[in-house]
């Protein structure tokens, strides 16, 4: 297409010289170079209402950073991320149960007779649930008040897997003693002992099998007060990921 006098007019109009028209009619780079820079481009003269913005699709490039940008659309404060395949790193706490109940009168015991469910069993036992089963889980039993008698008291404490003390497999479990238990409170020489009560087991778990954690004891001397009146009891397993027994 030959060059009129319209297409010149309008090169005059943008600004554009006439070298910058095409024999066939069209702007050329030159032109359009002539016609917009940097500084005919104001901040923002784009908005949503020369864009689409609503129907823009696609995946973001690898060279996109945070920044204000990203950082601007907020926090998440609901909902959950969770995910079979979530990789937790070793330590991370997975889960933490615990049960507790006020003790309304003392609980003792003043003869040997082998191990018993501890007397607030039915109020702190409890189903767990293990969510890997490659984890560590730590199992914590904690009482405000316990006490010896005019002869001392003491007894020992076992947690239990569906009942049993010794079915917790995995390393922690090895040198399992079921005349000792796993912890013990009291003395046998020291009367009218009045003294806290904290016993922690730690073993490597693997299932995701459901189970019952409950608690055993088993009195060794004099009258043991294991439970002193108007205290919490406490018990407790939390999961972390990985093995972590070394």
């Amino acid at each position: 297409m030959a060059v009129t006098t319209n297409t010149r007019k309008l090169a005059a109009l943008l600004g554009a010289s006439g070298a910058g028209i095409g024999t066939d009619g069209t702007l050329t780079s030159t032109a359009i170079g002539e016609v917009i820079v940097a500084a005919d481009i104001a901040e923002n003269a784009i908005g949503a209402s020369e864009l689409d913005i609503a129907n823009i699709t696609g995946v973001l490039p690898s060279g996109v950073t945070g920044g204000s940008g990203l950082t601007a659309l907020g926090t998440v404060t609901t909902g959950n991320i969770s995910h079979a395949d979530i990789v937790y790193p070793a330590g991370h706490v997975i889960q933490r149960v615990v049960r507790k109940h006020a003790v309304n009168g003392h609980l003792s015991l003043t003869s040997s007779s082998g191990w018993v469910s501890h007397g607030d069993e039915a109020n702190i036992k409890f189903n767990f649930i293990p969510k890997s089963s490659g984890s560590t889980i730590v199992l914590e039993h904690f009482y405000g008040i316990a006490h010896t008698s005019t002869g001392g008291g003491r007894g020992s404490y076992a947690f239990t897997k569906d009942g049993n003390r010794n079915n917790w497999g995995g390393a922690g479990s090895t040198g399992y003693n079921d005349s000792y238990g796993h912890f013990y409170s009291g003395s046998s020489a020291d009367i009218g002992l009045y003294h806290s009560v904290y016993g922690t087991f730690m073993y490597e778990n693997d299932s995701t099998t459901q189970f019952e954690l409950g608690m055993d004891i088993k009195w060794a001397t004099s009258a043991w007060y294991y439970a002193h009146i108007g205290c919490e009891n406490y018990l407790s397993a939390t999961e972390y990921a990985g093995q972590l027994i070394v």
